[in-house]
């Protein structure tokens, strides 16, 4: 099983933990729990990636995944179309979380070491990164780590290489337009975290991790950054409090 990758997040337990937050080996060996207990609604926003993934994918296109992790995502996406052949691409910086995410890839290939899909994962900053031919760029829980002043020229990239009707799904977390409902957000939030298990203190400190690390844009702020780089047709598709998933169009 692909859970059998993951341990159990007990990373901030500790006082040993990192700060600032940063995907190295102690991450990623407890990353799949982590993200699974820490982001409200993950599998239902898989599940949604997968759906929008199967209207929108073109033949002969590319499949691109921004901040792939351990893979999770791209693997569920190919297993999800047998009726076709796609090329899949997943990059992220961190070469432990490539390593982890081919590993997974390996455990699901056939006997003769084949796999229905073109699937590949590759160590590569996200700017660097070829998007022409892409019909579905995807960044799940990504864009929130790049520097604000850059977010929208890598946006830019995307949809410059993007192919027509081509579609770019993002998740993230996101701050209210207004003050008093961010700070609500935040405590139901953490209320959340409590509920899967995670103590007040590792709460805490993995906030203070992740302080000036995670920087998380006004919802108007995601949407204005969409239209600036060009896509015309954006929709919030899936709201919890403090995390948001949009889809956008490029005509």
């Amino acid at each position: 099983m692909l859970s059998d990758f993951s341990e159990r997040d007990s990373l901030f337990l500790s006082g040993n933990y990192p700060v600032p937050f940063k995907f190295d080996k102690n991450v990623v060996d407890v990353f799949d729990d982590m993200i699974s207990r820490s982001v409200p609604l993950y599998g239902m926003v898989n599940s949604s990636i997968v759906d929008w993934t199967r209207s929108y994918y073109q033949e002969g296109s590319k499949i691109i995944d921004i901040g792939c992790s351990t893979g999770t995502l791209l693997l569920l996406v190919c297993s999800s179309i047998k009726d076709k052949i796609i090329k899949a691409y997943g990059y992220d910086l961190s070469t432990d979380m490539i390593d982890k995410a081919q590993a997974k890839l390996e455990k699901v290939k056939d006997k003769d070491g084949s796999f229905h899909h073109d699937l590949s994962f590759s160590v590569e900053d996200a700017f660097n990164v070829d998007y022409t031919e892409s019909s579905v760029v995807i960044i799940n829980y990504t864009l929130q780590f790049i520097d604000k002043s850059k977010r929208l020229d890598l946006l830019k990239k995307i949809y410059n290489g993007m192919r027509s009707s081509g579609i770019i799904y993002i998740s993230d977390k996101v701050l209210s337009d207004w003050d008093e409902f961010s700070n609500l957000q935040r405590e139901n939030y953490e209320n959340f975290k409590e509920s899967q298990g995670y103590s007040r203190t590792e709460i805490a400190r993995k906030r203070q991790a992740l302080e000036n690390v995670l920087v998380p844009l006004h919802f108007s702020e995601q949407l204005e950054l969409l239209k600036n780089a060009g896509f015309s047709k954006i929709d919030p598709i899936i709201r919890w409090n403090n995390f948001m998933s949009v889809v956008a169009k490029k005509d």
